[in-house]
């Protein structure tokens, strides 16, 4: 996996915001709904992607806010300087960032899964669209 950082440009046509949320079984949760957000760990944030990135190289890169999203054991390979500097402008989880193709709730198509119980005060519960997805040309490490 190339990691670079990269913000996503908000006119870039392969820029996708995050539509919904739902259950780990594909089920919407009520909007904002406070129980789905504090009480399950497991969830999902779909976009709708064109499909024709299934059989591309490229690779999907997330972000939260503008900041990439990337897994600790990911950077663990990578020279001190160029790890630091990710580790600085990224978020960094402690899970593989999980993601893939399905078929989603109102027509999405990709899914990134998150695996965390969040306070009802984190931005992200009634926002969905602060995740967002692009896909990169793949780097060499």
């Amino acid at each position: 996996m190339g990691l670079e950082i990269v913000t996503p440009a908000l006119a870039a046509p392969d820029h996708h915001h995050g539509l919904l949320y739902s259950y780990k079984n594909d089920t919407v949760p009520p909007r904002c709904s406070r129980s789905f957000w504090m009480l399950q760990k497991s969830k999902k944030v779909w976009f709708l992607v064109d499909e024709h990135h299934k059989d591309s190289d490229t690779e999907p890169a997330f972000f939260y806010r503008g900041r990439r999203i990337l897994y600790r054991g990911d950077l663990s390979s990578l020279p001190p300087e160029r790890r630091k500097a990710l580790e600085a402008n990224s978020i960094v989880w402690g899970q593989s960032v999980a993601h893939g193709w399905g078929r989603g709730p109102n027509g999405t198509n990709h899914y990134l899964h998150l695996w965390t119980r969040w306070s009802i005060f984190q931005p992200a519960r009634c926002h969905p669209e602060y995740f967002t997805m692009t896909f990169l040309s793949p780097h060499p490490r």
